[in-house]
């Protein structure tokens, strides 16, 4: 995990407009979901809300894989300095536009030939605009990087429901507003004045590797449906769109935890593990904390249920994403450790452990038909994540700085 620059005293007012606005494009971006989940949203028809919720999740998880980590090495290597720019052409040309064309051509069997060429094309130009909004963040120029955020997620949303209120939805509006919006950020960008020595940015299949697995970590249910096992719960269209909605609660935990992650994560950091006892010990977990977290989850995720509209969700259907949610900060806290501490090919193993554990929780919904055993993949394999690098020796030991 990184962090910029530290401001300077007394300018917390300088920092809290532009902090404010950076997440409230994200939240703006998940309360779309929510309410498109939630069916209290009625633009576009059920379908084609289940077709955007998964087609921008799956698209989440391509872009993840074809950057490989490019947005958190500019902005690590760059930050606080103001004389440097990256140089992307080569690890663009030679890395993240072939990935972009493989993660296509994966698209075709679920969303054909258009969704492919979108999924190619928006994850190689996406690449390119997280590195250079990672860039313009570092350098603290925060209203660009404002402004090119709303050029992402909230402009498709905004785009969608005024073409489909004006008659015109469907799939193919779907895929046109996500492009556009891909293109209209990344001419934005390019057409900003651009200062600096060019610094070569390079990176590793292995971070990579770890931050497509680490995706799949906390979705890997919903990308099991966007790829090929929607068309496997035929008749279940009811319980996928619940599942859908309540996957918001957990991802809604995830984003507040990534995004006040600074503040209290490094506090969590475990140098090395032993046992389960010895991990609580270092958090400082104690039965009342425990407890206490417990009920203002609870409370959360009761707050979060209000938002549904529509038949009654069934019962069978809310326990795992409350686990889910539970185990945001504790896979969080394990997976900066093991980064700061340079244990990558560890950390690697452990999510191919746990998704291991995930798959069969997915094979076994296939088999018996269930979207509630379905449900049930992403709290096991991440409660798996965190039991497994609680145990489990860190080897080999490779720092990622000097």
């Amino acid at each position: 995990m990184t962090s910029g620059p530290a401001a300077p005293a007394g300018g917390v007012r300088r920092y809290a407009l532009p902090a404010a606005a950076l997440l409230g494009s994200g939240a703006l971006s998940t309360l779309c979901l929510v309410l498109l989940t939630s069916n209290r949203l009625r633009v576009i028809s059920a379908g084609d809300s289940i077709f955007v919720t998964l087609f921008v999740q799956w698209q989440m998880l391509g872009l993840t894989i074809a950057k490989v980590g490019i947005d958190s090495v500019v902005f690590a290597v760059l930050a606080g300095t103001s004389g440097l720019r990256p140089e992307l052409h080569q690890v663009w040309t030679r890395v993240v536009l072939p990935l972009s064309l493989a993660f296509g051509l994966a698209s075709l069997y679920s969303f054909g030939v258009a969704g492919a060429i979108v999924c190619a094309l928006s994850a190689a130009i996406d690449s390119w605009s997280a590195a250079q909004v990672a860039w313009r963040g570092a350098r603290q120029e925060f209203r660009r990087v404002v402004m090119a955020n709303l050029l992402n997620y909230p402009l498709f949303f905004g785009s969608l429901f005024a073409f489909s209120a004006a008659g015109w939805p469907g799939k193919a509006t779907i895929l046109g507003c996500f492009l556009a919006s891909s293109i209209a950020r990344g001419a934005y960008l390019r057409l900003l004045p651009v200062e600096g020595t060019p610094a070569r940015i390079s990176v590793t299949y292995e971070v990579g590797a770890q931050q497509g697995l680490n995706f799949l970590l906390f979705r890997g249910d919903q990308m099991f449906l966007g790829a090929v096992g929607i068309s496997l719960f035929v008749g279940s269209q009811l319980e996928i769109g619940q599942l859908l909605f309540l996957a918001r609660f957990p991802e809604i935990a995830s984003s507040v935890a990534v995004a006040l992650g600074a503040l209290f994560i490094p506090a969590l950091f475990v140098d090395t593990p032993g046992s389960i006892r010895t991990v609580l010990a270092r958090w400082r977990i104690t039965a009342l904390r425990a407890v206490l977290c417990l009920v203002a989850l609870l409370a959360s995720y009761g707050l979060f249920l209000l938002f549904w509209k529509g038949p009654p969700l069934a019962a069978a259907m809310l326990p795992p994403f409350v686990l889910a949610a539970l185990m945001v900060v504790p896979a969080n806290a394990m997976t900066y450790s093991m980064l700061r501490g340079g244990y990558t090919r560890s950390l690697v193993r452990n999510l191919l452990l746990s998704l291991s554990l995930g798959g069969g929780c997915l094979a076994l919904a296939t088999h018996a038909g269930s979207v509630v055993l379905l449900a049930w993949s992403v709290p096991v394999q991440m409660t798996a994540f965190v039991l497994i690098c609680a145990t489990l020796p860190w080897t080999p030991h490779r720092p990622l700085h000097a």
